[in-house]
């Protein structure tokens, strides 16, 4: 029983602003060494809000070796080893951003995830961020300290490990049913919580008729109602009513294939008014065995609708669980081909600021109500209150949300900037973009790329619900066009990238 394990702490919110690290190495079951440093990264500047969460500032970091200086003596801990840590998408993605930056070659390595590892070892717990399974073990630590954050790591994993009686990780993840992830010949492959492999759909075919898209776009949006329902592991009376809902509402279609093989199962299915587990794979083999061989919607297309469904499954009971949240960030995480497309990278970049704390607060449940109902039709639902939404949406304004990590080219891209800049003057940053062969516009336009939103006097780098160009861009998206809103911190990354390259 080896590993490592490990925590890295950002100064901001691009993953390659690595600023702390912590290891500890386990073996024979037993913790051996621990190693703690403080990185300074590529920019010093440090977002407020991370350093409310970990205490770091540029002064403590300023004489601090960079990540490329430190790596020689700290890449034993990875290479060819088992490495852990809590929420690996994020460690993982820091360390490969930061890799990348300094153009490093990726360790042989892999990797598992103790937050994958507490769900399916305590599946019926609301939370399972580091600090309430730390709670649950009994351990006193320092939240977000990298060194005690890794070393309750390592003893989150040993405990499973023990429980379960499992030898290794391997045999741990045939027990729980999870796969770990791997860095093979410069490729990341990620822990997952599932085993199974999701459905891939075809290419659409150049013919296309309407009845078909409409069976098509029924099929998708009950699969992800159906997973979305189920996304917290349990199925209760006011779910099963929205899976009924939809049934009667979409009668008119369920003479077609494969609605028609779907009825014998939903009439029996809802019979009683509950939906069982059974059930419901029942369902999902049907809308699966479909959707894989479906010709007449691309997989963007398919997987946009399939998350339209998911939100309404997971606001079927018109509640929101931290539980629900965690596992719709994980399906996100699993389909990064949405990328660009609206609206996954708003609600991407909404959820890690949500989940930064590991709880859900009221103001956070309305926030995402509010922005899950966007894309539901309340007046097909039969749980949720168009009129309370409607309230809501008077008091909230989220639009607008800024790309998480977006990678951006650009070579005769269009870039338009709104807000103020924390760097450089408006004429300076059109200077620069056009330096690097890309195009500036001082108007958002249909053909515009980029909208970089100013960092000055905004500090909540998640947001951008102010201004005309904004919403332009946002409309843009809605009406399908791949234009990005980025924060100016990660335009800033890419610029200082592309100049030392």
């Amino acid at each position: 029983m080896e590993f490592t394990a490990i925590d890295f702490e950002t100064a901001n919110e691009s993953r390659a602003s690595a600023c702390a690290i912590g290891i500890v190495v386990v073996s024979n079951g037993e913790i051996i060494e621990q190693a703690y440093h403080l990185i300074r990264p590529p920019e010093l500047y440090f977002n407020p809000h991370n350093i409310q969460i970990h205490g770091i500032t540029k002064k403590d970091v300023f004489d601090k070796p960079t990540f490329d200086e430190l790596w020689p003596s700290i890449k034993h801990y990875f290479e060819n080893r088992l490495v852990i840590a809590h929420n690996a998408s994020f460690d993982m993605s820091v360390m490969r951003s930061t890799l990348d930056y300094y153009s490093i070659p990726y360790p042989e390595l892999r990797c598992g995830c103790t937050l994958i590892m507490s769900r399916k070892h305590w599946p019926d717990r609301r939370g399972h961020g580091l600090n309430v399974i730390a709670d649950l073990l009994n351990i006193e630590f320092q939240h977000h300290h990298a060194m005690e954050d890794s070393l309750v790591c390592a003893q989150i994993a040993l405990y499973i490990l023990n429980s379960n009686q499992a030898k290794s990780l391997k045999e741990l993840s045939s027990i729980l049913g999870f796969s770990y992830g791997s860095f093979v010949s410069g490729f990341y492959h990620p822990p997952k919580q599932s085993t199974h492999p999701r459905p891939i759909a075809k290419e659409k075919s150049p013919s296309s008729f309407t009845k078909k898209g409409e069976i098509d776009k029924a099929v998708h949006k009950l699969e992800g109602l159906i997973k979305g329902i189920a996304i917290d592991g349990i199925i209760n009376t006011d779910e099963a009513a929205e899976v009924e809902n939809w049934y009667q509402l979409h009668q008119h279609l369920l003479k077609h294939h494969p609605l028609s093989e779907l009825v014998v199962i939903l009439e029996d299915a809802l019979t009683d008014g509950f939906l069982s587990v059974e059930e419901k794979i029942d369902i999902l083999w049907v809308c699966n065995n479909y959707t894989s061989k479906s010709i007449y919607y691309d997989l963007i297309t398919s997987d946009i609708q399939r998350l339209h469904g998911l939100l309404h499954g997971i606001l079927a009971d018109n509640k929101l669980e931290i539980r629900e949240v965690e596992k719709l960030e994980e399906w996100l995480s699993e389909n990064t081909h949405l990328r660009g497309v609206y609206p996954y990278d708003e609600l991407y970049s909404l959820l890690t600021v949500v989940l930064r704390d590991g709880m859900l607060t009221s103001d956070e449940i309305n926030m995402l109500k509010t922005f899950f109902s966007e894309f539901i039709d309340t007046r097909t639902s039969y749980n949720l209150n168009d009129y309370e939404l409607q309230e809501l949406r008077k008091n909230l304004n989220i639009t607008g949300i800024c790309a998480v990590h977006p990678s951006i080219t650009f070579q005769e891209n269009i870039f338009c900037f709104t807000g103020e800049s924390s760097r450089k003057t408006r004429a300076e940053i059109k200077n620069l973009i056009e330096s690097v062969g890309g195009r500036f516009k001082n108007s958002v336009v249909k053909d515009t790329s980029y909208l970089i939103v100013g960092n000055e006097g905004n500090p909540a780098w998640a947001f951008s619900c102010y201004g005309r160009k904004v919403e332009q861009a946002v409309n843009l998206r809605k009406a399908g066009k791949s234009i990005l809103i980025i924060h100016e911190n990660d335009f800033w990354n890419e610029i200082d990238g592309v100049q030392k390259g």
